[in-house]
């Protein structure tokens, strides 16, 4: 994608364990509207993408669940989100990102996204998280100063909503490197909660402070 110059102010929140799953429905409510001033593009419609397993009929395995188009709508919540209060009986979510406009249109338009965000269930590695949800926010910082400023109060409504034991933030670049091989673009702010934003170690065995993430990080 080209626009690698372009600057975000990127939000990370690191949510109470303790509290309801924020991918079951009623908590789910709180965060989309919250966000949700923040996915009306001028280029595109936003979309969602998600990760999640079910039990493989016969087998103790897990497949992926293929969701189709996931649209930013009620009905497109409703194909990904648990609606059973807390975890669906048979499904294990771990991640769902939002992309404004869609990822596809993104993809066709070579362009990144005026905002993202992406969310990652860090018991679906670990049962014993020092934290969860692992909650990204990100905002392009050429858009309308007063969709910025709004993107500030979101960022502070989804840390109030998921009772965060860590709230920062910081401004980079999509992507800040290449990789020498491929020539690729690396550590793109939406591979972030997966791989990149935190330091190297076993980061559920350490206080949750600024300390467990890669890079220079300001509280919000």
């Amino acid at each position: 994608m080209t626009f690698s110059n372009r600057l975000y102010e990127v939000f990370v929140v690191l949510g109470n364990p303790s509290n309801d799953p924020a991918w079951a429905e009623p908590t789910w409510q709180q965060l989309a509207a919250a966000i949700d001033p923040l996915t009306h593009s001028t280029w595109g419609s936003a979309a969602v993408r998600s990760t999640q397993l079910a039990n493989k009929p016969g087998s103790p395995n897990q497949r992926g669940i293929s969701f189709g188009r996931i649209g930013w709508n009620k009905n497109g919540h409703r194909k990904w989100v648990h609606q059973n209060g807390h975890i669906d009986e048979g499904r294990k979510f771990c991640s769902a990102e939002m992309w404004s406009p869609s990822w596809m249109n993104c993809q066709s338009e070579k362009r990144y996204p005026d905002s993202y965000f992406s969310m990652f269930n860090e018991k679906s590695v670990t049962q014993n998280a020092a934290f969860n949800p692992t909650f990204l926010l990100a905002v392009a910082q050429d858009l309308d100063p007063e969709l910025l400023k709004q993107s500030r109060s979101c960022a502070m409504r989804i840390a109030d909503i998921l009772a965060a034991l860590l709230r920062v933030r910081c401004h980079r670049k999509w992507a800040v490197g290449r990789d020498e091989t491929t020539g690729r673009w690396v550590n793109n702010i939406n591979d972030l909660t997966i791989s990149g934003l935190f330091r190297a170690g076993r980061r559920h065995n350490q206080p949750v402070t600024t300390t467990l993430l890669d890079g220079v990080w300001e509280a919000f």
